[in-house]
């Protein structure tokens, strides 16, 4: 199994392996930690071992060694679209092309502030009842108007991966629709947005697709929603938000903290969190 996890720097990505810990703890798994620059690569892989991860088994990659087109097609997305941090987790979509990773078939994105309460192997699995064009598996935000959550994101790296890919195709026709309609904005919460708006999802009365035009249309997996259980509640004053938010009723396997940061101290003692100091 391969997890991956993405931080602007590799403090951030040091103070968020708490999850890989209790990953390991059920199933000794593969561990990719992912920042934006390579100057940050030495002191992450210098901290594997003191942040309680196997270092036999954690891989650092760093994104601005993708190739010039996938460099050039994030700043695409990005620009003029995104507001505070929301160009950074845009670059996950980009993750089947690095060549650090070119060997990986299939690849779980994580969040760091998620909660793993059971063995992850039967997530991994989901990978094989996908069908042959699935791309992606994404659980939907549980407000139950606001498209996908990418907190935990399944990538089917083989079929993303190539320039000619259904996934490139679909990505550069996401950035034509952007720069013809500039009133639509992707926001802090940026990767999910533009994967919503990809697969035909509608943000106030702001769309690039009709549903079955779209270029993620029958492409994405719907991953069960105890997979990616989402706790914030900060869309609560929307109509019908809480029956929305109830929908859920499979028990809770990955608990996701979505914003919650009162909660983060208790989710850092559960899982033992560890933080070295950078080398």
């Amino acid at each position: 199994m391969h997890f991956a996890l993405l931080g602007h720097s590799a403090k951030y990505v040091l103070k968020t392996v708490g999850l890989f810990h209790t990953i390991e703890d059920w199933a000794p798994s593969q561990y990719h930690l992912v920042v934006v620059n390579v100057l940050e690569v030495d002191a992450l892989r210098a901290s594997v071992s003191s942040a309680g991860l196997p270092v036999e088994r954690t891989s650092v990659h760093a994104l601005d060694q993708l190739p010039p087109w996938a460099l050039a097609l994030h700043q695409s997305i990005t620009a003029n679209t995104t507001s505070g941090p929301g160009a950074i987790p845009c670059w996950k979509l980009f993750v089947p092309f690095l060549p650090s990773m070119a060997h990986i078939n299939n690849l779980i994105f994580v969040d760091g502030d998620l909660l793993l309460m059971q063995d992850p192997r039967p997530l991994w699995e989901y990978f094989d009842i996908f069908a042959p064009s699935h791309l992606l598996g994404l659980a939907m935000n549980h407000d139950g108007i606001t498209g996908l959550n990418s907190g935990v994101m399944l990538m089917k790296m083989d079929r993303m991966r190539g320039i000619d890919s259904m996934w490139v195709r679909a990505l550069r026709h996401g950035v034509a629709r952007l720069q013809r309609r500039p009133q639509v904005k992707l926001g802090w919460l940026a990767d999910q947005t533009f994967l919503s708006l990809l697969a035909g999802w509608t943000f106030n009365s702001d769309s690039l697709f009709e549903p079955k035009a779209a270029p993620l249309f029958g492409r994405v997996w719907m991953l069960p929603c105890g997979w990616n259980r989402q706790l914030s509640i900060h869309a609560s004053q929307e109509p019908n938000f809480w029956p929305r938010w109830a929908a859920c009723t499979e028990p809770c396997r990955l608990a996701h903290f979505s914003g919650v940061f009162c909660a983060l101290p208790r989710l850092r003692r559960t899982q033992a969190l560890r933080i070295p100091d950078l080398p």
